[in-house]
């Protein structure tokens, strides 16, 4: 009779743990699994909204591509792209448009010798014939990562034609104001010169008086030729005459010629010389037109039957002039205004009168400013340097 094997306690004990840790191991295993298989899903999901993000993103872009080149087909503006090595890649109609038959060349370079650059930064001229000649404007920008350049082509041919033509029309305008300068220079002698002619034509004058009365009006006609020459040698770019003269001289010899005007007008003139005469560099004739101007000025605001002063000072090394009238004031504020050029409160006047008296004196070394005054008078002071 035989005898099954037995399995010893210890034996047992070993196969029962055996069993434990793989069924450990199993359960381990298969949550493991598990896990993978939902960390699959989430990644197969995110891989999902990745491939739709980037489906949409292409689609953005391409609609942006679409854009662009539409952009480009329209742009007025010629557009060229450039590899690294100079080659152009791409253009767009305007630049087609703008080259024509001459667009035959593969790289930028070989396009160099059709531009010829002006004096305007960025500005170049390109003939594409005799009757056909261009002014372009050319900007040159590189790419990222040195991936090339874009060249933006703009024809500013009408651009330029027009502002030529602005040019010339500020010429005929400075040309104007030469005019309208040199009409307001010449006003005051040759009102002088028609006052003295209008005496000859008094009845029983003496041989004496329409002797006097014609070297007055000769007198005062050489005054408007030397105004004349001094306004061609301006033009011309002649230099001025200027000279060492007496101060008090000056004064008395330029207010002379007014006497005329201010009787007509019922006006008396204070001229208040220097105790001791000082000379003065300047030119006369410019000087005295500048002076002259401001008393007009005065004498047409000047009260009926009223004074003008004329008053010289020195103060340290400089000959203050100040020309005072009766009459209204010159409110604070067009203080300043009053010597820009063409600003006037007159219907009749220029506006240039006190803005040639201001160029006048600064190209002499001086000034000319507005004093502060009392309310039933104005007063202008000219400051002119001294000459030793």
């Amino acid at each position: 009779m035989s005898h099954s094997p037995t399995n010893s306690p210890a034996e047992v004990h070993s196969l029962e743990e055996a069993f434990s840790v793989f069924n450990r191991v199993s359960a381990e295993l298969i949550e493991s699994y598990e896990q993978l298989q939902q960390r699959a899903a989430e990644l197969t999901a995110e891989l999902a909204r990745a491939n739709l993000e980037l489906e949409r993103k292409a689609a953005e872009n391409q609609d942006l591509l679409a854009r662009l080149s539409l952009l480009l087909e329209l742009l007025p503006a010629g557009v060229i792209e450039i590899d690294a090595q100079g080659q152009i890649l791409r253009l767009n109609p305007a630049a087609r448009e703008l080259f024509g038959e001459a667009l035959t060349q593969t790289t930028w370079a070989a396009y160099q010798p059709y531009f010829t650059p002006t004096p305007v930064e960025d500005r170049f001229v390109f003939c594409r014939g005799e009757a056909d000649i261009r002014q372009l404007d050319i900007r040159q920008r590189p790419l990222p990562e040195d991936a090339g350049q874009i060249v933006l082509i703009q024809d500013v041919t009408r651009h330029h034609n027009l502002q030529e033509r602005i040019e010339q029309q500020q010429r005929l305008v400075a040309m104007g104001q030469m005019a309208a300068s040199l009409a307001h220079q010449l006003r005051t002698p040759l009102s002088t010169a028609m006052l003295y002619a209008g005496h000859l034509r008094r009845e029983g004058l003496t041989r004496e008086e329409q002797q006097r009365f014609a070297d007055k009006v000769s007198e005062r006609l050489r005054v408007l030729e030397g105004l004349v020459q001094d306004m061609l040698r301006f033009v011309r770019g002649g230099p001025s005459q200027v000279e060492a003269v007496s101060a008090n001289r000056f004064l008395t010899e330029t207010v002379r010629s007014l006497q005329p005007q201010l009787q007509s007008r019922g006006l008396e003139l204070d001229l208040q010389l220097l105790p001791q005469d000082v000379l003065i560099q300047i030119d006369s004739r410019a000087l005295g037109g500048a002076v002259l101007n401001v008393l007009e000025n005065a004498m047409h605001f000047a009260t009926p039957a009223s004074q003008i002063r004329v008053q010289a000072e020195r103060e340290n090394n400089q000959l203050a002039i100040t020309i005072s009238n009766q009459g209204p004031t010159i409110p604070e504020a067009l203080a300043e205004r009053i010597f820009e050029p063409f600003f006037t409160t007159r219907s009749e006047g220029t506006g240039l009168g006190l803005a040639i008296v201001r160029r006048v004196l600064t190209e002499a070394g001086g000034d000319i400013c507005l004093l502060p005054t009392r309310d039933d008078s104005c007063s202008f002071r000219l400051n002119l340097p001294c000459h030793d």
